[in-house]
């Protein structure tokens, strides 16, 4: 039987979203309110624009009870039972004290500083403890669930999750959205991890890439780049390297080709990207 190592705070915070519904309305002069009920901020926006006395568009949330976001990580967590063969499971969850060392390292970018704490869900807590008291989940301080998910893989283990980030790890995944099974060998590891150096993970974590510290046209193996910054443009620079060693020089090239005249040199720039990128392990 699998042992299952799960990183739980997407369960948390999907179960969570679930339970409550986006609505916006817009506040009129002398306080009048038009409801528009459920609908996305653009939407809201062009509704204002047929009307001529609109104030502000204010957003609120249509909430269904706890349980049922609570229910909504049982069936997740019953679901993942099933379809890896086994309840034999550590759940982990991030802690939310701010001890994550990447907040204290990161310095070019604040860490998840592209996220606000209202956004979060409003039900995300009780889903937490939810996890905490009934599921046994262990929170992680110091640094985040996905590193308790590397340090806890190994033989037998199958990682859970829907994250990226942990596709630099070697083993078996199951990702629970797609009902999806595979496996990550060293070297596709340390590839996903070095491509993620060169693209960076702004609209998740805001980390900069080796982008964010060189010019355009990029320079790809000799050829002008106008556009495109993503894994397929950037392929070549990783093609043909069959080690991590080979995988970082290139990485380095391609960073000394492109680099801003007063960007930092590789290496400053690689020892503050590189820990906020890499999941640890044992």
């Amino acid at each position: 039987m699998s042992r299952l190592v799960i990183d739980g705070d997407s369960i948390a915070y999907a179960a969570a979203f679930a339970s409550q519904r986006t609505c916006h309305e817009l506040v009129c002069k002398e306080g009048v309110k038009i409801d528009l009920g459920e609908c996305s901020l653009t939407a809201a926006k062009a509704a204002a624009q047929g009307y001529t006395d609109v104030v502000k568009v204010h957003k609120y949330y249509n909430l269904y009870p706890v349980e049922n976001a609570l229910h909504g990580v049982k069936l997740k967590l019953l679901q993942i039972f099933e379809a890896c063969g086994s309840d034999e499971y550590k759940l982990f969850l991030t802690s939310q004290d701010g001890s994550n060392f990447r907040i204290q390292h990161a310095k070019t970018l604040p860490y998840k500083g592209n996220r606000k704490e209202k956004d979060r869900p409003i039900h995300l807590g009780a889903c937490r403890k939810y996890m905490v008291d009934y599921w046994n989940a262990q929170i992680v301080h110091g640094e985040e669930a996905e590193d308790a998910c590397g340090k806890n893989n190994g033989e037998g283990v199958v990682i859970v999750h829907i994250d990226k980030d942990l596709n630099n790890l070697v083993g078996r995944h199951y990702n629970y959205d797609k009902n999806e099974f595979y496996d990550i060998t060293p070297k596709q590891a340390y590839y996903n991890f070095y491509m993620q150096l060169l693209t960076g993970d702004l609209s998740v974590d805001n980390i900069p890439g080796l982008k964010w510290f060189c010019n355009g046209p990029l320079n790809v193996l000799g050829k002008p780049k106008k556009t495109g910054w993503g894994p397929v443009s950037l392929t070549p620079i990783l093609e043909g390297c069959e080690t991590k060693e080979e995988m970082l020089a290139a990485c380095k090239q391609f960073y000394e080709t492109n680099k801003k005249d007063d960007s930092p040199d590789f290496d400053t720039v690689y020892k503050e990207i590189g820990p906020l990128l890499w999941i640890r392990r044992k």
